[in-house]
C-alpha cells in the first residue's frame, strides 16, 4: 500500500515538472517581495488521499482465516483562496480558506471466510481554514518558499459506496450511504513546497503539500452499533484518520 502510495505520488511530480518546466526555463525576472506587504491568491489542483488506520483488531485477528484487505488511492480536487502578511522579505504569516474533495477506497476479501468480496468507496468535502508559516528564499528568476502550519477543517459532506461480488449463488449487490457517521470537525499539519513564477505581466505559484489528519474521522461511538458479528466485519468503517498529498498551481494577484 505504502509503495503504492509513492509511487504515484512520485508519477504525478515527475507530471507536474514537466508540464511546468517552460515557466522555469522561461519566466521572468520576478521582484522580491518586500517587507510589511500582502500577497493574495487563488489556486486549485489534484489530491491522492489515503486512509490511515488508526486501529484494525478485527481484520488483524481474522487475517489467518484469508481475509485479505487492500487500500487504494484516489484522485480528488481543491481549490481555495490564500492570504500572505509578508513580516519579511523571507518571513510570513499565511491563512486561507479552501474546499477540498478528499476520494480513497478499499478491498476486502472475505471469500474463504464468507464467499464474498467487497469494494468500499469512500469521499469527504472539507471546507477548510490553513494557518502557516511562510519562509521565502527570494531569487532573481523565482522565489521557492517552504510553509508549515495547521488546518481547521469542517466535514461538508461524505459518501460510502458498497459493491459486493459473491462468488456462489447470491446476486452481487451495491448500496450507498450518504449520512455516514463521520466526525464533523477536524485538523490538520500541514506542510508544503512551492515557488513564485512570472509569466509575462502575471505572477504564479506551484506547490506541493502535504496534510496529515489528527483526529478520528468515524464516530466510534456508532461503529459497533449494527451487531450482529458478520456486519461488523464489513459495513463498519474502521477507526481512521485521513492523509493526503496536493499538488496545486495558483495566481498571485
Amino acid at each position: 500500500m505504502h509503495q503504492s502510495y509513492i509511487y504515484i505520488a512520485m508519477k504525478t511530480i515527475i507530471l507536474l515538472l514537466f508540464i511546468y518546466s517552460p515557466i522555469f526555463l522561461f519566466g521572468q525576472v520576478i521582484e522580491n517581495t518586500s517587507k510589511n506587504s500582502f500577497d493574495f491568491q487563488f489556486r486549485g489542483g489534484l489530491t491522492l488521499a489515503k486512509r490511515n488506520v488508526i486501529k484494525d483488531h478485527t481484520f488483524e485477528f481474522l487475517s489467518g482465516a484469508g481475509v485479505y484487505k487492500e487500500e487504494i488511492l484516489k484522485p480528488g480536487f481543491e481549490m481555495g483562496a490564500d492570504m500572505k502578511y509578508n513580516i519579511f522579505n523571507w518571513l510570513g504569516i499565511g491563512m486561507g480558506l479552501s474546499f477540498s474533495h478528499l476520494k480513497f477506497s478499499t478491498n476486502i476479501d472475505l471469500t474463504k471466510l464468507e464467499g464474498y468480496q467487497v469494494s468500499i468507496k469512500q469521499s469527504l468535502n472539507y471546507v477548510n481554514l490553513p494557518l502557516s508559516v511562510v519562509f521565502t528564499y527570494p531569487t532573481n528568476t523565482f522565489s521557492p518558499y517552504f510553509k508549515a502550519g495547521i488546518m481547521f477543517s469542517r466535514l461538508v459532506n461524505a459518501r460510502i459506496e458498497k459493491k459486493y461480488k459473491y462468488l456462489d449463488s447470491r446476486e452481487d449487490r451495491n448500496s450507498i450511504n450518504d449520512m455516514p457517521e463521520y466526525i464533523a470537525e477536524n485538523h490538520f499539519i500541514l506542510i508544503g513546497i512551492g515557488s513564485k513564477i512570472s509569466v509575462k505581466k502575471s505572477l504564479f505559484s506551484i506547490e506541493i503539500g502535504y496534510q496529515k489528519g489528527l483526529k478520528n474521522t468515524y464516530n466510534e461511538e456508532e461503529r459497533y452499533s449494527h451487531f450482529p458479528m458478520p456486519v461488523v466485519l464489513v459495513d463498519v468503517p474502521d477507526a481512521f484518520t485521513v492523509d493526503y498529498f496536493q499538488f496545486s498551481l495558483g495566481w498571485i494577484l
